[in-house]
């Protein structure tokens, strides 16, 4: 199931385009938020309007419309199921409005398993443009074609010291002595899902893991709002840790937390901590 809406007109299957004219189309000039939608109610979705909200803004998007974003939300759910759902925006500097729901799969308590290469270079903590999320992304197009093309699941940004930054898609975490680390927000993304990590687990302490560092984590791990936790089993064909067939602790217990702050969200109730 797909439903698409382009300026709060709905699209037959095929049929929606973007004017060949809009920024989007001419240079790529546009924002972009991927939500999770379950049972009508979209997860976290003061957190993602709030941060497209201020991308707007830092970015100068005149035309932008946040009641006829939510509106387009809306109408797009409307009709759509129970979900799980993917709920995809993307506006434009010139005003466009496309919005997309589709059916995703179940969000999951336990954390994904994957492998990983690294891209050095890929995170530059100094390019701020990079803490908005907009569809100028042809360096994470060019990660994500290296990465399929070397048969692993994900990349990890490093900076030119080899530093970890983020994932393709996601927030990264490193395990180092028993230390929690994710690296601040710089030339990086702020996740919705790693924020509400850092709030269910505050002993996440904002810092770059060295190269030596994440070489020597017990475990490495990314997250997002909509994917959740991934376990990093392998970076550069080399084992995290021991090379366990399955996700560290620290992973598990990331993962619990984001699933139970997306059920507590889904009954309306307020956010908890888990318990020690």
């Amino acid at each position: 199931m797909r439903r698409t809406l382009v300026n709060g007109r709905e699209m037959a299957e095929g049929a929606a385009v973007v004017p060949p004219d809009d920024a989007l189309a001419r240079a790529g000039d546009a924002l972009i938020e991927t939500m999770r939608a379950c049972g009508g109610r979209v997860w976290q979705r003061e957190r993602h309007m709030a941060r497209l909200r201020r991308s707007a803004a830092a970015l100068g998007y005149a035309g932008f419309d946040a009641g006829a974003v939510d509106a387009d939300v809306d109408a797009a759910l409307a009709g759509a199921g129970p979900g799980p759902l993917r709920v995809r925006v993307c506006v434009s500097a010139a005003g466009l409005r496309w919005v997309e729901v589709a059916d995703a799969l179940p969000a999951s308590p336990a954390p994904a398993l994957s492998t990983a290469l690294t891209v050095p270079g890929g995170w530059m903590p100094s390019f701020w443009f990079a803490e908005h999320k907009t569809a100028s992304r042809a360096h994470l197009a060019h990660a994500q074609r290296t990465m399929r093309a070397s048969g692993v699941g994900t990349a990890l940004l490093l900076d030119a010291a080899g530093r970890l930054g983020e994932g393709i898609h996601a927030a990264a975490f490193a395990v180092v002595d028993g230390e929690v680390m994710t690296a601040p927000v710089r030339g990086i993304l702020p996740g919705v899902g790693r924020d509400v990590l850092r709030e269910r687990m505050p002993e996440v302490v904002e810092r770059a893991a060295t190269r030596d560092e994440w070489r020597a984590a017990t475990e490495v791990f990314t997250v997002s709002a909509f994917a959740g936790v991934t376990a990093i089993t392998a970076i550069d064909d080399a084992p995290v840790a021991d090379g366990g067939p399955g996700p560290g602790p620290v992973a598990r217990r990331a993962a619990l937390a984001l699933h139970d702050a997306a059920r507590s969200g889904a009954r309306g109730a307020p956010a908890r901590r888990p318990a020690e």
